[in-house]
């Protein structure tokens, strides 16, 4: 009895009873709580963590498939680096296929036939830029040899072709495209 006595000090004895406490307000919430009472409003935030969550219990998103109206693929993003013939470097193309490229004129490529149709563009020269070899890309042109395609990139210099001029011998290398 000594034993006891000696140990029960008063944390011990609300440590129990915060325990008993405790334990009979998990009871309450398991048993007397209706189904589906808790929502969002009772959560606190970041309570719910994926840790916490048994995934095979979640439903499917309705209409998954499309995001914010548009099917996946829309959110694709296709790269290639062209050659100055518009070939594709081999080995250098993801989601744009050699049928989809043209050259309109030197230094002018087009890329059409992308499904979905490309909302933006970025291209740059895959190499040996100089400074102040600058390339321009449009989305949609509506004018130019590439009108009516759905990518037109028009390098300062044509592509691949070698120039002499007055500051030395410039060759302006593939164009590195990305398109989205």
């Amino acid at each position: 009895m000594k034993q006891i006595r000696k140990r029960l000090t008063f944390s011990n004895v609300v440590a129990c009873l915060a325990l008993f406490v405790a334990l009979g307000g998990a009871s309450y919430a398991a048993t007397q709580l209706p189904k589906n009472s808790i929502g969002t409003k009772q959560l606190k935030k970041h309570a719910v963590t994926r840790g916490k969550i048994k995934m095979s219990t979640l439903g499917t998103v309705p209409d998954s498939a499309k995001l914010g109206g548009l099917p996946a693929s829309s959110y694709s993003i296709r790269s290639a680096v062209i050659l100055a013939n518009g070939a594709i470097a081999s080995g250098q193309a993801d989601g744009i296929a050699q049928e989809n490229v043209s050259v309109a004129t030197p230094g002018l490529i087009c890329i059409a036939g992308l499904d979905p149709a490309p909302r933006t563009a970025v291209a740059s020269l895959a190499f040996n830029a100089f400074n102040g070899d600058d390339v321009f890309v449009a989305v949609n042109p509506t004018v130019g040899g590439c009108a009516g395609k759905q990518v037109a990139i028009a390098t300062e210099r044509p592509v691949g072709i070698t120039t002499v001029e007055p500051g030395g011998v410039f060759r302006a290398d593939p164009v590195a495209v990305i398109v989205h």
